[in-house]
């Protein structure tokens, strides 16, 4: 029997589609993340993914907060350039800070 707190409880369950939609998104995510350099990879894994602060991510990679900034603000431009040639198709991917989305796609 379904009541208040069991829906409350499955709130957060989505469609078939939208799971399909999500896994496949983060999965693209996933690709392109793999091909940022290796500073901007930590970088974006530990501020976004672990949810560390810029102050706890600096000391953990034994850098200062400007450089954790700057690795940060070019992974993000990075993944934002990727994942929008993605959405364009891989036939038009263009190098991106070393990096060329078909690698990512394949």
């Amino acid at each position: 029997m379904l009541t208040d707190e069991t829906v409350e409880d499955r709130a957060w369950l989505c469609s078939a589609e939208d799971c399909v939609v999500a896994e496949f998104d983060r999965r693209e995510v996933v690709a392109a993340i793999r091909h940022l350099t290796p500073v901007q990879r930590e970088c974006i894994a530990l501020r976004f993914l672990a949810g560390c602060t810029l102050e706890e991510t600096a000391e953990y990679t034994g850098s200062n907060v400007g450089s954790v900034k700057a690795a940060q603000h070019r992974g993000l431009r990075s993944l934002r350039q990727l994942l929008a040639a993605s959405c364009r198709g891989a036939d038009q991917a263009q190098p991106v800070d070393g990096c060329v989305l078909a690698e990512a796609a394949a």
